[in-house]
């Protein structure tokens, strides 16, 4: 029964397409979107990034897909599945540009410190 509900948590936790803001070589501040598992698709990705940008839209700067298969043992068995990862990497469009360099841009929580092209 434990096992059964460990199961249902993860699946739970785990089909939401994910974000964490980053800055690209551009310059500008993008978003890596992680929509990986069984349970996600590339669909979940790009409804994130439109939830992120909204009307605007956005650019994909990257998009990286891999499929794999893990096995594991133990005195009980031997278990096998597949594993998917996605990633998605993102700039919104008219998207603020960090332009303070001496800041660190995880610690900027202001929008004081940025402009918008």
């Amino acid at each position: 029964m434990n096992i059964i509900l460990i199961v249902i948590f993860s699946f739970l936790i785990t089909s939401c397409a994910t974000s964490k803001q980053i800055h690209t070589s551009s310059g500008k501040i993008g978003h890596s979107i992680d929509c990986s598992g069984g349970a996600l698709n590339w669909g979940m990705c790009y409804e994130k990034a439109g939830n992120l940008c909204g009307k605007n839209g956005y650019n994909i700067i990257n998009q990286e897909g891999e499929t794999g298969a893990v096995i594991t043992g133990s005195q009980y068995g031997i278990y096998g599945g597949s594993v998917t990862y996605r990633t998605l990497v993102i700039e919104c469009k008219g998207e603020v540009r960090y332009i303070n360099t001496s800041k660190e841009p995880e610690k900027s929580s202001h929008n004081d410190d940025y402009f918008f092209e």
